[in-house]
């Protein structure tokens, strides 16, 4: 981020906590959609989950939040989970194409990524807010909130692109090389 940007932000009412935390987020996001072309199901999640924990951290420690892993766990679990089982039927559906041996594998690394990013990008803004209207670890919601972080999810899809695509921020483009080596390399595999 440029001084300029951060002037603008600054003008438009952002926090320097706020500011501090969506660049915590951008580069979190990237993170986990890297984590997200993983090809083992289960090591795939428990990576995204332990990078969003970080996340959180990080966050938290931007407000002055202290909070323990399993807490940081258990409201991953109720926001992220819950939207992946209910609102898209990812978390089953994935796990079924992923059975498919070739196109699981393919579809995994094509659509996994991108909800690891756009989940963790709308986590991230749901924290942030949350800390920004007072909030604290100990009043936080994960049920009320609920409605809000769909939303957001929904919004991260394209907000992850744009990202992706715009960053002029150096960590975020050596992610963006590392997915698609990851990527180029789990393409050499299948077809061996």
């Amino acid at each position: 981020m440029n001084l300029t940007t951060l002037k603008t932000e600054l003008e438009h009412g952002d926090s320097l906590q706020q500011i501090a935390s969506e660049a915590v987020v951008r580069n979190y996001m990237m993170w986990t959609g890297a984590a997200g072309i993983i090809p083992l199901p289960i090591i795939d999640t428990a990576a995204i989950t332990a990078i969003q924990l970080a996340m959180l951290n990080k966050i938290g420690d931007i407000y002055k939040q202290e909070f323990s892993a399993n807490w940081g766990k258990s409201v991953i679990g109720a926001l992220v989970g819950g939207y992946a089982s209910t609102s898209l039927g990812l978390g089953l559906g994935m796990n079924i194409v992923r059975a498919i041996p070739f196109v699981g594998s393919i579809a995994s690394l094509i659509v996994l990524p991108g909800f690891a990013a756009a989940t963790t990008w709308a986590l991230g803004q749901v924290f942030i807010l949350h800390f920004e209207s007072g909030g604290t670890i100990l009043d936080f919601d994960p049920v009320a909130v609920k409605d809000h972080y769909i939303a957001l999810v929904k919004k991260g899809h394209t907000v992850v692109s744009e990202v992706a695509k715009n960053s002029d921020s150096k960590e975020v483009k050596e992610v963006a090389k590392e997915i698609k080596e990851a990527k180029d390399l789990g393409s050499t595999k299948s077809k061996e």
